[in-house]
């Protein structure tokens, strides 16, 4: 267990942190309130950009 910690520490560490940042974003992405914020951002930024070119 010494030799795998000394060798692999850092990237076990890694995996974990990325394996619950995945989960906060999938919960994030679920929820309601969060998909219409971002579909309402998406449709204001393209609004926006299409207004740049006119």
């Amino acid at each position: 267990m010494k030799w795998l910690m000394e060798h692999f520490g850092g990237a076990m560490v890694a995996f974990v942190c990325l394996i619950a940042l995945g989960t906060v974003v999938v919960a994030v992405i679920k929820s309601p309130t969060i998909a219409a914020q971002f579909t309402d951002l998406l449709s204001t930024f393209f609004t926006d950009m299409r207004g740049i070119g006119a």
